[in-house]
C-alpha cells in the first residue's frame, strides 16, 4: 500500500514543481513615463488710443473722426471675439449723456476707406466683431492683428441752451474673450 501512496505523492510533488516553475505569477514587465506640461493660453487685447476728448460738441453737428483701434496683442494665444460699448461715467448736467450720438467706422488699418457700422445714441450702441467689413474677422480677431475705426460725436439737435458748456466723461469699452464663449463673462 505504499508504493502507490508514495506514486501519488511524487505526482503531486512533480506537479507543484512544474506549476512554479511555468505557471508562478511571475511576469516580465516594465513601466515608462512621458512628462507632460499644460500651459494655458490668454486673451490680451489693447484699446488705443488710451483716452482722448472731444471738444466744442454742437446740436446737430458731427465732430472730426478721431481714430480708434483694438489690438489682438501678441501676449493673446488665440483669436478673440470683441465688443465695443460704452460706460457712463460721470456728468455736470443731467441728461447730457442722453444727448451723445456716436458714429462708428470701420476701416482696414493703413487705409482711408471706412464703412459706418454704427449710428445711434451712445447709451446704445453695441458693435460686435460679427458686424465688421471685413469677414474674415466674424469668426474672431486674430492673434497680432488690429481692427481700426473711426468715431465721430454729436448732440442731438434737439439739444437746447442748457447743455452749451457742460460735460459728460464715459468710456469706450473693448471687450474680447474666446470666440466658442456663447456669452461676455468668464
Amino acid at each position: 500500500m505504499r508504493k502507490p501512496l508514495m506514486g501519488v505523492l511524487a505526482l503531486s510533488v512533480a506537479g507543484i514543481m512544474v506549476y512554479g516553475v511555468v505557471g508562478s505569477a511571475a511576469w516580465f514587465t516594465d513601466s515608462d513615463q512621458v512628462a507632460v506640461t499644460a500651459t494655458s493660453g490668454a486673451v490680451d487685447i489693447e484699446g488705443n488710443p488710451a483716452s482722448f476728448a472731444v471738444n466744442d460738441l454742437m446740436p446737430g453737428v458731427w465732430s472730426g473722426p478721431t481714430e480708434i483701434s483694438i489690438y489682438n496683442t501678441l501676449n493673446s494665444t488665440t483669436a478673440v471675439k470683441y465688443r465695443i460699448t460704452d460706460d457712463f461715467g460721470t456728468e455736470s448736467v443731467a441728461g447730457l449723456y442722453d444727448k451723445l450720438y456716436i458714429r462708428l467706422n470701420q476701416r482696414f488699418c493703413g487705409g482711408i476707406e471706412s464703412t459706418q457700422v454704427y449710428e445711434g445714441l451712445l447709451k446704445d450702441l453695441e458693435h460686435t466683431n460679427a458686424q465688421t467689413v471685413n469677414p474674415d474677422w466674424t469668426a474672431g480677431l486674430p492673434d497680432n492683428t488690429t481692427a481700426c475705426y473711426y468715431v465721430r460725436f454729436a448732440l442731438a439737435s434737439d439739444a437746447g441752451n442748457v447743455f452749451q458748456n457742460q460735460t459728460a466723461t464715459f468710456d469706450l469699452v473693448f471687450d474680447a474673450t474666446q470666440p466658442e464663449n456663447p456669452g461676455w463673462a468668464e
